[in-house]
């Protein structure tokens, strides 16, 4: 019997049960793993996904996705433990994507030369919306009269 201690769905820390431990195992082997990281991301908290990334790439697990919808800002510190994820996995021949990626965010990787490291998911309302080239729309600046 499952209980609030040791269900992961109330406590994503608990250790599985010998019972549960086969059910777990056999969902990470879907397509990817995702992770969530959010708030003011410390090297704390990348920390804590490094060690549960690194556990699943024991288990098998090749691809990798890190959501950070929820992430607000980042210190030097977790920067380099994302860095340090992404090489880990890409020499286990996996790989890490990051997802929901904000402009802000964007603009941090660039002007620290991460953007050549990580793998950015495109958002799937931009890559919608996006027109191609061919059929751009060019404004004409004519009153009409």
């Amino acid at each position: 019997m499952m209980t609030p201690a040791t269900n992961r769905a109330y406590n994503p820390h608990a250790r599985p049960t010998p019972s549960s431990e086969a059910a777990i195992r056999e969902q990470a082997q879907r397509k990817s793993v995702r992770f969530h990281l959010g708030g003011h991301v410390t090297e704390h908290s990348a920390r804590l996904v490094r060690q549960r990334v690194l556990d699943e790439v024991l288990e098998g697990q090749r691809s990798i996705v890190i959501d950070l919808a929820q992430a607000l800002s980042f210190d030097s510190g977790s920067l380099g433990i994302l860095v340090s994820i992404t090489r880990r996995v890409q020499e286990a021949s996996g790989v890490v994507e990051l997802d929901n990626v904000s402009d802000q965010t964007r603009l941090l990787f660039k002007l620290m030369h991460l953007e050549a490291i990580f793998t950015i998911r495109e958002p799937r309302a931009a890559a919608a919306r996006r027109t191609p080239a061919s059929s751009a729309v060019i404004p004409i600046n004519k009153r009409a009269g």
